[in-house]
């Protein structure tokens, strides 16, 4: 998985993980990892980029907004889009 773009139609945070399900304009539903119990120590930067990208993904998902979502390694996600 590299770049995921589309309708976001999931968001799920716990304290282990955090990630989204994206539909694609192909009617595919991708899965992307925000970050997940695999990293031990995030650094606080990383950690308030994951807070920023949920806000985003709230804000996607509650105005029918396109994400361009990045996630090259093991789906994680690197960098998120949110257009109209």
């Amino acid at each position: 998985m590299a770049n995921v773009t589309g309708r976001v139609v999931e968001v799920m945070v716990s304290s282990d993980y955090g990630w989204t399900r994206i539909e694609q304009e192909d009617g595919s539903i991708e899965k992307v990892i925000i970050w997940s119990e695999v990293v031990e120590d995030y650094s606080p930067t990383q950690r308030i980029l994951h807070g920023m990208w949920l806000a985003l993904l709230r804000d996607a998902l509650a105005n029918n907004l396109t994400v361009d979502a990045f996630a090259p390694q093991f789906g994680t996600m690197e960098s998120l889009t949110v257009r109209s």
